[in-house]
């Protein structure tokens, strides 16, 4: 699947480092899928080495007139890309992997940092339907995005490290807080710690657990094995784990020391927004 000519539509500050970036081409994906996202060179045909020439993304909007993809600049491609501007050209190909699927009537929505992008179509889809519980975290205040739209959500809950919104420290915290008893199903994404956290809360319980993972994804066809974690490629089996999937690989037990790290490389929070 080559990367077809898209067109930035639109641009808009998210957060520290973070933009989203509006694009006029419509992906058929489900919630959690994503895309690969090259870059062209500019007019006088150079460009910066360390920019990777395609990366995946996830999208945080989904319609029939268009995307949206945030990006927060961790490394040289997703710096070079918070350059974008509208009437800029990118290639684009997609959807790849496994999205979120909806179930249950009581959702819990966890989200850390950019982690929040891929859940934004999820909400967006029980919103139309029920109103989801939702967790969302960061450093401080400036990281988390969509933080207008989170905060119309009636009972949302807010974590930040330093206190400057909600419970402070991380979205555990904000978790022991919460009665789990009340929802029946958990979707979440964010760093792999913060994931692996949030499944040893609820690893014992009867609740339907989906959570978007990381890793070091290359090709996002599932050739290259690169973003592989135990049998599954996270970029043709995933990104979205369910809870047979989790314990298969053994998520959260030792988990850190197999599979995550690739040829040296780091997490794909790095990665996938690179």
């Amino acid at each position: 699947m080559w990367p077809k000519p898209v067109t930035v539509t639109g641009r808009k500050t998210d957060g520290r480092e973070i933009v989203t970036l509006s694009l006029n081409i419509h992906v058929p994906a489900r919630p959690g899928q994503m895309v690969m996202v090259w870059l062209p060179r500019d007019n006088s045909g150079k460009r910066n080495d360390e920019v990777s020439d395609e990366v995946p993304m996830s999208l945080s909007g989904i319609s029939k007139d268009g995307v949206t993809i945030s990006v927060k600049g961790v490394g040289p491609t997703t710096r070079a890309m918070l350059k974008l501007r509208p009437g800029d050209m990118i290639g684009v190909s997609g959807p790849f992997g496994k999205g979120f699927y909806s179930s249950g009537e009581k959702p819990l929505i966890i989200g850390g940092g950019i982690g929040l992008a891929p859940l934004m179509p999820l909400m967006r889809q029980f919103l139309a339907r029920s109103w989801p519980y939702l967790i969302a975290g960061g450093a401080t205040t400036e990281d988390i995005p969509f933080l207008t739209q989170l905060r119309s959500i009636m009972g949302a809950r807010f974590a930040t490290e330093d206190g400057s919104l909600g419970t402070k420290g991380t979205v555990i915290d904000a978790l022991h807080k919460f009665d789990l008893g009340t929802v029946d199903s958990l979707y979440a994404c964010g760093p792999m710690p913060m994931l692996e956290a949030v499944w040893r809360e609820v690893h014992d319980t009867e609740i339907n657990v989906q959570m978007s993972l990381e890793a070091h994804v290359r090709c996002g066809r599932g050739v290259c094995g690169s973003c592989a974690i135990g049998a599954y490629r996270v970029c043709h089996d995933g990104p979205v784990f369910d809870r047979r999937m989790l314990d298969e690989i053994g998520f959260g037990r030792d988990f850190s020391k197999e599979g995550i790290r690739s040829e040296g490389e780091g997490r794909t929070a790095e990665a996938r927004a690179r």
